[in-house]
């Protein structure tokens, strides 16, 4: 009995003693909606068959890359943005670099579905 209490003591120290070690620096991440800048729709698939989209946006750092599409769905009608994540960091260089990002768009119900893309916001 003393030594699963030993061994259960000696665990639980180690635990805490890892908990104080001094965590990794954590940069500043930031999150940006990006203008769809064109779309690429080889094939429209049927019902419950994943149709590709293929979504063009331009880079802005080389420490920016994408994250996830902020993707609403009213209906018929589908709103698509592009979020990407960003370091803060000052080693980062800019540039403008298109690139493509693939939304995955799979059609639940009949119908004529209308998608509308993020180009910005308006002045």
């Amino acid at each position: 009995m003393r030594k699963i209490i030993l061994i259960v003591t000696l665990f639980l120290s180690g635990i805490f003693m890892l908990s104080c070690l001094e965590n990794e620096r954590v940069d500043n991440i930031y999150y940006t909606m990006k203008p769809i800048d064109s779309v690429d729709i080889q094939a429209v698939n049927g019902l419950n068959e994943v149709t590709e989209i293929k979504t063009y946006y331009t880079r802005n750092s080389e420490c920016e890359d994408f994250f996830n599409f902020d993707y609403k769905g009213f209906d018929m009608e589908r709103r698509v943005a592009i979020v990407t994540w960003n370091i803060d960091d000052v080693n980062c260089a800019e540039i403008s670099e298109a690139t493509h990002a693939i939304l995955r768009f799979k059609p639940l119900n009949r119908g004529e579905y209308t998608f509308k893309f993020w180009k910005g916001n308006n002045d």
